[in-house]
């Protein structure tokens, strides 16, 4: 029987009871987890988590916009999950996270139940990538229609 591989996970949220949550969350979906506070905690935390396996990131951070960070996350970790969670939900501010590189864009407090369960299962696939969380759920993002994120 082999060695389970380590997923590993990083949550960047300068707000200490949203990340606690989040890492909370993660564990529950059997992720080893770290937190940072800041983009510039993250981008020093984030070369010990190897492989690393997804990263979740707060939209505003003392240092740099979360967006920004995605967007030097993506270019730097193809392969990892990246999840922008923020209470920010205007179609400027998603389809920007979208066009830098975000997999999935989470509306604060919706949708990271449900992401957590998918990993928890492992019924999350990576063609499942360009997801929205919002007020109807999980569901696939393909743009904006009327105002309306679909």
């Amino acid at each position: 029987m082999g060695t389970p591989i380590s997923q590993f996970a990083l949550v960047i949220d300068d707000e200490p009871s949203n990340r606690d949550v989040m890492e909370r969350m993660l564990h529950l979906a059997s992720f080893s987890v770290a937190g940072a506070a800041s983009a510039t905690e993250a981008l020093n935390l984030i070369r010990t988590l190897q492989p690393l396996s997804l990263v979740i990131i707060d939209r505003q951070l003392p240092d740099m916009d979360g967006i920004d960070l995605l967007a030097r996350l993506r270019s730097g970790y193809p392969d990892t999950l990246l999840i922008m969670a923020t209470v920010q939900d205007d179609d400027a501010t998603v389809e920007r996270a979208f066009r830098l590189g975000c997999d999935i864009f989470l509306v604060k407090p919706y949708g990271l139940v449900e992401l957590v369960t998918k990993l928890r299962n492992h019924t999350f696939e990576r063609s499942d990538v360009r997801l929205i969380g919002d007020r109807n759920g999980l569901h696939p993002y393909r743009g904006f229609v009327g105002g309306i994120g679909v």
